[in-house]
């Protein structure tokens, strides 16, 4: 993306908006791939017609799970530490472009007047800024934290053979070192957490948390059914 940022720019300098857009769109481009891939991978596959071949625990009823989550006050409180990061996140585009346009106004003459490979320099040296000042800053403000990531489940079902949503599936019996169960009785919810990662770009240890909403009859009911598949206790809160 560098390469082509600063080819475009070279030969066409007057196209300092339409590279800016390709910047947005190259980032926002990769979410939605990781993303389509990811809730692909949860909707076809071996894993997931083995989970919809046991018999069907619980099936998510949309409308019910939103009334749940609307009466859940402490959800802010929960997803306030995620909230944070993604704020960082935002801190990030009003110093991109500041440089961006610091860079363009007062810089990027000096490399014009040594011929066009040394424009073209200037260019590689003004994305190769774009893209590391967002990594080294989230390093320096993330790094070795941890934090919760809480991906709310609309639209899941439990079997006896595991539990599939869109974008996430788990197949009984899992590994008890990758995952931790959590009923809250009392909220009305169960949450997978997912063991620790270590993300690259910043260092931070993240916490995935799958929270299904579901009534308390059927949540005792999964609870049931996955302590028996996988062999373990486990109790509400």
């Amino acid at each position: 993306m560098v390469v082509i940022y600063s080819i475009v720019l070279t030969l066409f300098p007057g196209l300092f908006f339409v590279v800016i857009l390709l910047i947005m769109f190259t980032f926002l481009g990769y979410s939605i791939f990781t993303s389509y891939r990811r809730i692909r991978a949860s909707r076809s596959g071996e894993d997931v017609d083995y989970i919809k071949s046991g018999r069907v625990i619980v099936k998510a009823n949309p409308s019910k799970i939103i009334d749940f989550i609307n009466k859940d006050e402490k959800l802010i409180d929960d997803m306030k530490p995620q909230m944070k990061m993604m704020s960082v996140s935002l801190i990030n585009l009003p110093i991109v472009f500041g440089i961006y346009y610091l860079y363009l106004g007062y810089v990027i003459h000096y490399f014009a007047l040594n011929g066009t490979t040394y424009l073209f320099i200037g260019y590689l040296i003004l994305f190769e800024i774009l893209f590391l000042l967002p990594w080294i800053l989230n390093r320096v403000i993330m790094s070795g934290r941890e934090i919760e990531i809480i991906q709310l489940l609309r639209d899941y079902m439990v079997t006896t053979k595991g539990v599939l949503a869109s974008g996430f599936l788990l197949k009984f019996p899992f590994n008890t070192s990758d995952y931790k169960i959590i009923c809250n009785k009392k909220r009305r919810f169960i949450d997978i957490k997912t063991k620790p990662q270590i993300q690259a770009l910043t260092n931070m240890r993240s916490v995935t948390v799958y929270r299904m909403y579901m009534s308390e009859q059927d949540l005792q009911r999964v609870i049931e059914i996955m302590s028996k598949t996988n062999n373990i206790s486990l109790q509400c809160e």
